[in-house]
C-alpha cells in the first residue's frame, strides 16, 4: 500500500545485453492522481549498465502528494516521438489502518532495452 507524502522507489531491471543505453536514453513520463502529466529527462537515479552476462537496473524516486491513481512510464526517445519500455500503476491513499507504507516497486519482468 502506497501512502501520500512517503517517498516511492521505483526499480526496473534491465535484461542483460551487449550493447545498453546510456541512462540518458531513458526518461520519466508521470501522470498523477490529477492527470496533469509531467515529463521529465534527468530522474533516473542508481543506474547500473547491464552487460552481456548480467542484468542492470534503474530507479526513479517521487514522493506522491494527492491521493489517487499514478501512472509512470519508463520511456526512450525523443518527447514528441517515442517507445513506452514499462508501465507502473499503482494507487495512493491517505492512511494505512493496519500495514507500514510500501516504499518499493519492482519490475517483475527483466526490460530489453531498445
Amino acid at each position: 500500500m502506497y501512502i501520500i507524502n512517503f517517498a516511492i522507489t521505483i526499480t526496473w531491471v534491465l535484461a542483460p545485453t551487449a550493447s545498453p543505453l546510456l541512462a540518458t536514453a531513458f526518461d520519466i513520463r508521470f501522470f498523477p492522481a490529477d492527470l496533469a502529466g509531467t515529463y521529465t529527462d534527468a530522474a533516473i537515479v542508481n543506474y547500473v549498465a547491464p552487460t552481456a552476462e548480467f542484468a542492470g537496473s534503474l530507479q526513479y524516486v517521487f514522493t506522491p502528494t494527492e491521493v489517487g491513481r499514478y501512472k509512470i512510464f519508463l520511456t526512450t526517445g525523443a518527447s514528441t516521438s517515442y517507445t513506452i519500455i514499462d508501465k507502473k500503476d499503482f494507487w495512493v491513499f491517505a492512511a494505512s489502518p493496519t500495514t507500514q507504507p510500501v516504499t518499493e516497486v519492482l519490475g517483475n519482468n527483466p526490460i530489453i532495452p531498445v
